[in-house]
């Protein structure tokens, strides 16, 4: 009780993730106990019925009835999972995902892991050979999807003590008894291998916890640094300037690149992709057009450049009518806007007779403003350093037929302004 009221603010809101069990019921038990006190004002609680056990419906009405007996707001929530790859993995993201949606503004998620759950992680992560990251198991504090904080006040507590509380109070929780079933990892190594480290070794559970603290220490010191060498290559769109790789240390390039990946907000990716990166993408011939598959996203290579760009469906026959020019236009798949203002790219305004349309791909050889001979296409592109992949995408503006800007990058004589001008900006989206 010391610790967590140590932690809480009076000023705070705190939300219990519940579920019933004897952990998370001595949590809530001993919020209710300290709002009682006067040390904590506002408390809920939420219940995540996720329909795999038989008996997830008993556990919540046991949730409903146990808060009203102590008068605490409860949140009934469901989530259905896919069954496909990492089960708990699955359950455990959609859980906190759920969860933290329903957090009202600067509430806290307070979640009831204890000290061997933290011992059973750590061993999961040696069993997956895992690096520092996964050694750092579960953390004390963390922030969800880097916005929602999540605080963890038993992860120094073993279930042991926990146990003791609630029958000292003569707490009543649910019993899931699939928690017995050895064929998961973690039920094994709870059940068949950590108490017989613990008979030979009754402070092991703790010494994990020290472990797992070193190593996050450790992973921060790592990212610190790391970070500071990923902005020496970092460009301000996100791609990478990767010319100084070809002869940089392998460890230190791919933690690099790991970084990079990490930048975009991608997580969950393994070792055989980055090593996929460095040998496929970045050690690829300076003439060829690479490209590396992530979740919805691709590494591309563009000289020495590599960038991380979302996959968009091809728009090479597609013609879009701009018939009500200062109305914002929306290109498709939600891939960006063109709209009439101020800031724009220059061109000359359409005639009565002409008829603005976009496209996004074109053929041939062209004037453009500025230059005395015509040029084909494809050399202008490479003339204005446009990666292949993004020749596709640039919004081009035609009056008719005629072709008049590769907007942003381009103006044909066509549409040179001098005196009737009209500006158009462009946002693309990543």
């Amino acid at each position: 009780m010391y610790y967590l009221k140590k932690i809480i603010d009076i000023k705070k809101k705190y939300l219990v993730a519940y579920s019933g069990g004897l952990d998370s019921t001595v949590l809530l038990h001993k919020l209710f106990l300290l709002r009682e006190s006067g040390f904590v004002r506002f408390i809920r609680a939420v219940y995540v019925n996720h329909g795999i056990s038989i008996n997830a419906d008993d556990w919540e009405y046991h949730c409903i009835q146990q808060c009203k007996n102590w008068n605490i707001p409860l949140v009934l929530l469901n989530i259905s999972l896919n069954g496909k790859g990492n089960l708990e993995a699955e359950l455990r993201y959609k859980r906190y995902s759920i969860m933290c949606k329903i957090l009202i503004k600067e509430e806290i998620l307070l979640t009831a892991h204890h000290l061997d759950d933290q011992c059973e992680s750590v061993l999961l992560a040696l069993k997956r050979g895992s690096g520092l990251s996964g050694l750092s198991a579960i953390r004390e504090k963390m922030y969800f999807n880097n916005y929602h904080l999540i605080l963890r006040p038993f992860l120094f507590i073993t279930r042991k003590e926990l146990k003791f509380w609630a029958e000292f109070y003569n707490l009543v929780w649910v019993e899931d008894f699939s928690n017995n079933d050895i064929r998961y990892d973690r039920n094994f190594l709870r059940h068949k291998v950590i108490p017989i480290l613990l008979k030979r070794w009754p402070f092991f559970s703790r010494s994990c916890f020290i472990s797992a603290k070193h190593c996050k220490n450790e992973k921060y010191l790592l990212n610190y640094f790391i970070d500071l060498e990923l902005k020496k290559y970092l460009f301000y769109d996100g791609s990478l300037n990767i010319s100084s790789f070809f002869h940089m240390d392998f460890i230190l390039c791919n933690a690099i690149l790991k970084r990079w990946i990490e930048y975009h907000k991608i997580k969950f990716f393994s070792r055989s992709f980055l090593n996929k990166l460095y040998n496929e993408v970045i050690m690829s011939s300076l003439d060829s057009n690479p490209k590396l598959k992530i979740f919805k996203y691709e590494v591309r290579r563009y000289r020495n450049i590599i960038y991380l760009i979302k996959i968009f469906p091809s728009l090479k026959n597609l013609i879009l009518l701009w018939n009500k020019p200062w109305n914002i236009c929306y290109l498709p798949y939600s891939s960006g806007i063109l709209l009439v203002d101020s800031k724009g790219f220059s061109l000359r305004k359409p005639n009565y007779d002409e008829e603005v349309n976009i496209r996004f791909e074109v053929y041939g050889e062209y004037y453009i403003f500025g230059r005395k001979h015509k040029r084909k296409i494809k050399k202008l592109w490479q003339e204005f350093n446009i990666p292949p992949w993004m020749r596709n995408r640039i919004p081009l503006i035609f009056y008719n037929n005629m072709f008049i800007s590769a907007l942003g990058v381009f103006v044909t004589i066509d549409g040179y302004c001098n005196i009737n001008c009209w500006k158009i900006s462009m946002k693309l989206n990543k």
